[in-house]
């Protein structure tokens, strides 16, 4: 988590260096601004379903929140194991889900095929925010783009023999779009993209481990059993 402001802290450095000695005024365009910036936003709503934007939104919150570690969430599984109505020290739709169905006293068998259907559909919604924040990073810089064209058209439109003096000027204020492009895309989205890939893997690999455990809990497998299976589980992952 901490690296992650850590992070956006050295990009605003980074710009704040690259300004400096240069008068900032002409890095400012409010026309750039809204075709990068809200371009960016409309092209999110309109390749993102309503359901894939909360996901998305849920990720990004999860980006800044302090992950439980897998040894944790093996020990608190092992409560469970114990009893099945147990409390345990963290929260995930997974456990949340299989809890349900063996408090409405569901068969075993019929229990074991929901808790898989509902891994695999957790499962895939960690795979939709990284598609999602992939295919917009394509946006900005296209956006940029058609803005710094339609500087130029109209710079070129406008072109007389008595305003030649301001061709660099205008040109300047032309290229500002693809500049907020450039930024937008190699900046924050492209690492906020791989970022939620890594959470992605992570989060994976955790649901992996918690829907083996409550299959096993599920059929009522020996506590011994289960934590011998959790210690083959982690050396897996960690390999």
């Amino acid at each position: 988590m901490f690296t992650l402001p850590f992070g956006f802290l050295i990009v605003a450095g980074v710009l704040w260096y690259s300004f400096h000695g240069s008068n900032p005024d002409i890095f400012v365009n409010e026309h750039s601004f809204v075709i990068v910036g809200v371009g960016t936003v409309a092209s999110l709503v309109l390749i993102a379903p309503w359901k894939g934007l909360k996901n998305l939104a849920k990720s990004i919150i999860y980006l800044f929140r302090n992950e439980p570690k897998r040894e944790f969430v093996v020990l608190e599984l092992h409560k469970l194991a114990e009893n099945k109505g147990a409390q345990i020290g963290f929260k995930h739709d997974l456990v949340d889900y299989a809890k349900g169905l063996w408090e409405q006293g569901v068969d075993k068998s019929l229990a074991e095929n929901l808790i898989y259907t509902k891994f695999d559909e957790l499962n895939s919604q960690l795979d939709e925010p990284v598609s999602i924040f992939n295919s917009l990073a394509k946006y900005p810089p296209a956006l940029g783009m058609m803005g710094t064209a339609m500087g130029m058209v109209q710079l070129f439109a406008g072109l007389s023999a008595e305003n030649k003096g301001n061709i660099g000027a205008d040109l300047a204020l032309a290229m500002t779009a693809t500049f907020y492009g450039l930024i937008l895309a190699n900046l924050v989205i492209s690492p906020m993209s791989d970022r939620l890939n890594n959470q992605k893997i992570r989060h994976q690999e955790l649901l992996d481990i918690i829907c083996k455990n409550l299959v096993l809990i599920n059929s009522d497998e020996p506590v011994s059993i289960i934590k011998d299976a959790n210690i083959t589980l982690i050396q897996e992952k960690i390999a």
